[in-house]
């Protein structure tokens, strides 16, 4: 989206998400975590497209390529179940401003 190139060496699996017909600028959080879980369950889509296996024991760590980057995405397994899921990512500056409280 930023003109920067996003290479294939830096991701495990290149993703991209349609909101209200138009591509995202980026991949939301909730469609990156479960993406980041498919993609750390043998058998599924995900994990077939994968380019690497990302699950080592019982944490997987696979990184989406997207429009604007990549995210990383950690999930925890014990076993079988999927016990948590979450990203890593870097906080920017949203608002700058003043509150008045009474």
């Amino acid at each position: 989206m930023d003109g920067e190139t996003v290479k294939a060496e830096t991701m495990d699996i290149c993703v991209r998400a349609i909101s209200v017909g138009a591509l995202h600028k980026a991949y939301p959080m909730t469609g990156a975590i479960c993406t980041g879980t498919c993609a750390s369950i043998e058998g599924t889509l995900a994990w077939e497209m994968c380019r690497k296996t990302c699950r080592k024991g019982n944490e997987s760590t696979v990184r989406l390529g997207h429009a604007s980057g990549v995210t990383v995405v950690i999930v925890k397994f014990d076993g079988d179940k999927v016990l948590s899921g979450g990203v890593i990512r870097t906080a920017r500056r949203i608002m700058d401003g003043y509150i008045y409280i009474r």
